[in-house]
């Protein structure tokens, strides 16, 4: 990266710096969804909660509350790793917005910066307070 703030990059560095922070990114998604793929029945379970809460129907005298429909040969497959894949990109999200962040900052001026992050901080407060302001 150029240290000084008039510095410039040719194209071909700038595609280097691109590949190197994506890889990265891909790297971290993938170990993050390995851990998604390892904890499956833990976050399927509590994702379908909302659908059937079998304890709950169960003291209620009912067998069965309920199941979760997946069609196909390869249905469950593709759930899994849907959910995995989901789960690593949601786990990993603060490495992989800094690696885009890392790419993005060094060509903003000092005000721009200064500016994504006030837009960033108010994004977050609205998104907060929506829910309390829709009703």
């Amino acid at each position: 990266m150029a240290s000084t703030h008039d510095a410039r990059m040719p194209l071909l560095d700038h595609l280097r710096e691109f590949r190197k922070r994506i890889v990265r990114a891909a790297i971290a998604i993938f170990l993050a969804s390995g851990a998604g793929w390892y904890f499956y029945n833990t976050i399927i379970t509590t994702l379908a909660e909302p659908v059937c809460d079998l304890k709950s129907a169960q003291l209620s005298g009912s067998e069965n509350c309920g199941a979760l429909y997946i069609s196909g040969v390869l249905g469950p497959l593709n759930l899994q790793m849907k959910v995995a894949l989901l789960t690593g990109v949601i786990i990993s999200a603060p490495f992989w917005l800094y690696q885009l962040w890392a790419f993005i900052a060094p060509a903003l001026h000092r005000k721009e910066k200064r500016n994504s992050f006030y837009s960033y901080f108010l994004q977050h407060l609205f998104s907060h307070l929506e829910p309390h302001l829709a009703i």
